[in-house]
């Protein structure tokens, strides 16, 4: 059942505290970055450190994907200005399309997760994401708050508001004709926010979990990845000055954080020189006269010291911070980095004045006071650490922490003269690990300025392996929460962390830092974070196990089963089905000799008499000396995106069609991006043949049906280059399937940058005049009109109906083609209910002849049904290459 939780219980909260000063304070906390740029090392990266200094002022950016927000704008801000910037993001994206993989759904959040980590690097932002379900695209604000659940997608964002304590909001425009009603309903939500975050009445379960009502001073809209209607725009900030710290302007820098969105096609380099400027629209403010007119935060004084003007706190102890961090910057020395040091302390000591200090302040604003004063005593602590020289490198033999086993972890400290003293290594685990030598004391040096530390970490024969701490249900319009620990997080955090206590002059000093294993990739050795996986990984291949027609029939599934610990070992496998199915035999055993060895059961699985068309679900499961295993485990891993790990049921879906015998037709496939077509087709008993460059260059008579995959034109120069032969292969009797195309269908070279806009052009790919365009059929359960009723498409071999586009999931269709030629054919047609997207649409499924062929463009979104297995896809799909060559 799907996990529907309070806003509040998706937030991790510091422990709530008492009245008084502490007896003592305890160690300042930095959490160092795993691989920092290279710009944030060293003195350049002391230099980006010394800007968040003396700077309270925060921005609480809301959108609902992904890829929404605008790069240039987050750079200039946290970057340029040093404000602490929130990004807060309804949903993963798992709606949308994958250009670099075959990943959709679960899958594809987790890679948008990783992507977001990498944009991460660049922008300096804090990410933070919602529960809502990213469940396609929409023309209605209604149905989005309406399948995301209006009131607890609300009272995230009230509690993001109320956690990250903003200055000022900024959000999507509220109303986006282009981008879809999801941004238009995000901004809606970020807008009702802005006033229910400041209301006690509104939410009051989260003000038990610590939270404090809040009010921002102003709310802005800006533009979608930074496409601001400049015409309406109240304030515009320069984002086309040259940043003398990161070598570029502000939307040169934002355009590469921007590349890491790599899986939705984000294929820019470096932003060109030009006049660039981010534009905003002030929406609401919170008091007369507060709009900001030349600056986002006018009227907003974001120093130290108006800390204790605004929230009651101490006066003197921050004028002292603000003046060491004033000093810092002005004596900065890019070359000397150490000079900074001492005035580094004397702002640690002062913050740490303020912090005992501010426990006496008013009730109603210590927490937000003692926020703040924390916050700026990290910034203060982070840019003490670059100038002391200071660097961690706490390294593991294996990325896989195996339960029942252990793994060491060698930490290196660099230090340099001058600077605070060692005084206790230490690897912190979660709960159950054993981490023998903790404490240690401060190593003795190795070389000079370097000391390694060595620790064993011993994993517990229970330990949960490491996963998403949610789950995306294609077609819900929630994620479910599998652990609401800290919910909000981009990630559950990495198992294992190297400590490193630190003594000097400004009191005591903790570093910590994930602990990493190196591996070769293809971008060359990475850092990996160490996850816990389990003992087995359990798999079922296939994942959809097709019975095309019905009974009687029985279909090989294998179990694989992959161990993850050392030496050799066996296990015993079972393959469950629902009652009335067969599976020979009820169990089987698989051996290995080491790990990492792929052992595999086969099984034959054979429907009951009768059984009806729909789908069941097979479960696997792996018994070695006590324990079960069920769970297939892996990694999703698209460089220079972190590795993140994925577990979900060994389990694989039986669908039955009662389809005829497959027809001894010869299948070509052009692979486009993240297919999985091929699969179906296997399912459906053909053997289609992954067509490459050479095979384009050679004799294609030899096929019946060549289908082109998904966005096949944007990913394959080669296809480009061999159209001609494929629309020649279609003049003498072949059929060729184009499935869905973007608008680069228009182009001869989409994938050049700068190649202008499609505007209205025909495409060059095409038999007769045609374009592809934005226009789709955004609901799923669209009743389909079936146009060309007696159409070989609808007929041949098998005979659909409406029961067929019964159970789709996200959309009928995308990118649909626009046909202007009388040689094409509107075979199926649709219409949304939505008033925003009116009147039918065609170029759901269109073909022509050609010659003595036929060419077909599928704007259905068919990629998406076979993936979740929905049956009348593999019917559609089965009539679409069942048609013989033509002699």
């Amino acid at each position: 059942m799907l996990a529907v939780l309070g806003a509040a219980a998706l937030l991790a909260l510091p422990p709530a505290r008492t009245d008084g000063p502490a007896a003592a304070a305890p160690p300042l906390r930095v959490t160092l970055p795993l691989d920092p740029l290279p710009v944030d090392r060293g003195g350049n990266g002391l230099g980006l450190a010394l800007r968040r200094l003396g700077t309270t002022g925060r921005v609480l950016y809301v959108t609902a994907h992904p890829d929404d927000e605008d790069n240039a704008l987050l750079v200039a801000l946290s970057r340029g200005r040093g404000l602490h910037v929130t990004l807060f993001t309804l949903t993963r994206g798992a709606g949308g399309q994958n250009e670099i993989g075959p990943e959709l759904f679960q899958e594809l959040s987790v890679l948008r997760t990783a992507e977001v980590m990498e944009r991460g690097r660049y922008d300096g932002v804090e990410q933070r994401f919602g529960h809502a379900s990213d469940f396609g695209y929409s023309y209605s604000v209604d149905e989005c708050l309406e399948r995301w659940g209006r009131e607890v997608s609300l009272g995230e964002v009230v509690a993001a508001v109320r956690r990250s304590r903003p200055d000022v909001m900024i959000t999507m425009p509220a109303h986006d004709a282009g981008g879809g009603a999801a941004h238009s309903a995000s901004a809606q939500l970020a807008a009702e926010a802005f006033r229910a975050a400041a209301d006690p009445a509104r939410y009051p379960e989260q003000l038990t979990h610590g939270l404090r009502p809040w009010q921002a001073r102003s709310l802005f809209e800006a533009g979608v990845g930074g496409s601001g209607d400049a015409g309406a725009a109240t304030l515009t900030v320069d984002t086309a000055a040259p940043d003398p710290l990161l070598g570029m302007s502000a939307t040169e820098w934002g355009s590469l954080a921007r590349m890491a969105h790599r899986s939705q096609g984000t294929r820019q380099a470096k932003a060109p020189l030009g006049e660039f400027r981010s534009a905003l629209r002030l929406a609401l403010r919170s008091v007369e006269g507060g709009g900001a007119t030349s600056d986002l935060f006018d009227g907003v004084d974001t120093t130290l010291p108006a800390l204790a003007r605004r929230l009651g706190g101490p006066d003197e102890a921050l004028r002292r911070a603000q003046e060491a961090a004033e000093r810092a910057r002005v004596t900065f020395d890019a070359v000397h980095p150490e000079a900074q040091r001492a005035v580094l302390e004397d702002g640690l000591r002062a913050l740490r004045a303020a912090e005992e200090a501010a426990a006496t302040a008013p009730e109603e604003t210590r927490d937000a006071l003692l926020d703040r004063v924390q916050e700026e005593e990290r910034d203060f602590a982070a840019a003490y650490v670059l100038a002391s020289g200071l660097a961690v490198e706490p390294v593991t033999e294996s990325a896989a922490l195996v339960p029942g086993q252990e793994v060491h972890v060698v930490t290196r400290v660099r230090l340099l003269p001058g600077g605070p003293a060692v005084e206790q290594v230490s690897v912190r685990a979660p709960a159950g690990f054993t981490v023998s030598g903790e404490p240690s004391p401060a190593p003795a040096p190795t070389d000079p300025g370097t000391m390694a530390a060595r620790h064993a970490v011993a994993v517990p024969a229970g330990a949960p392996p490491t996963e998403p701490h949610w789950r995306v249900d294609p077609g819900a319009g929630r994620d479910a929460v599998l652990d609401d620990t800290d919910a909000t997080a981009l990630f559950p955090p990495p198992p294992l962390s190297a400590v490193v206590r630190l003594t000097g002059a400004a009191g005591s000093l903790e570093l910590e830092m994930p602990v990493y294993a190196l591996r070769a990739g293809p971008l060359g050795e990475q850092r990996v974070r160490p996850v816990v996986v389990p003992r087995l990984s359990v798999a079922v291949d296939p994942g959809t196990v097709l019975f095309a027609r019905g009974a009687g029939l029985a279909r090989t599934v294998r179990v694989h089963v992959l161990p993850f610990g050392e030496g050799a070992g066996q296990a015993e496998v079972a393959l469950t089905a629902p009652l009335g199915w067969t599976v020979r035999p009820p169990r089987g055993k698989v051996a290995w000799t080491h790990g990492g060895e792929d052992a595999a059961a086969r099984f034959a699985v054979t429907p009951p008499a009768g059984a009806r068309a729909g789908t069941v679900e097979l479960r696997a499961v792996a018994r070695v000396a006590g324990d079960e295993a069920g769970a297939e485990w892996r990694a999703v891993s698209h460089p220079p995106a972190p590795e993140l790990p994925l577990v979900r049921p060994a389990a694989a879906r039986a669908v039955v069609l009662g389809l005829g015998a497959p027809a001894a037709v010869r299948v070509g496939y052009i692979a486009g991006a993240g297919d999985v077509v091929p699969d179906a087709l296997r399912a459906l008993g053909l053997a289609p043949r992954l067509l490459g460059a050479d095979d384009l260059t050679g004799d294609l008579a030899g096929y019946d049906t060549i289908v082109l995959g998904v966005r096949a034109y944007e990913t394959r120069p080669d296809l480009r280059a061999a159209n001609a032969r494929l629309l020649a292969f279609a003049r003498a009797g072949g059929h060729l399937v184009v499935q869905l195309s973007r608008a680069e269908f228009n182009q001869t070279a989409p994938l050049l940058s700068g190649s202008g806009s499609p505007a209205k052009a025909q495409s060059p790919w095409a038999p007769y005049p045609a374009r592809t365009d934005v226009g789709r059929v955004a609901d799923e359960t669209a009743a389909i009109q079936f146009l060309l009723p007696r159409h070989p498409l609808l007929t041949t071999p098998h005979r659909l109906t409406a029961a067929d586009f019964a159970g789709w999931v996200q959309e009928r269709g995308s990118f649909l083609l626009e046909a202007a030629d009388p040689h094409y054919q509107e075979v199926l047609g649709a219409s949304d209910p939505w008033p925003q997207n009116p009147g039918p649409k065609k170029g759901l499924l269109t073909e022509a002849a050609v010659g003595r062929g036929t060419w077909t463009y599928v704007g259905l979104n068919l990629f998406r049904q076979v993936y979740v297995g929905t049956p009348g896809a593999y019917r559609l799909l089965a009539n679409l290459v069942a048609r013989r060559r033509a002699r």
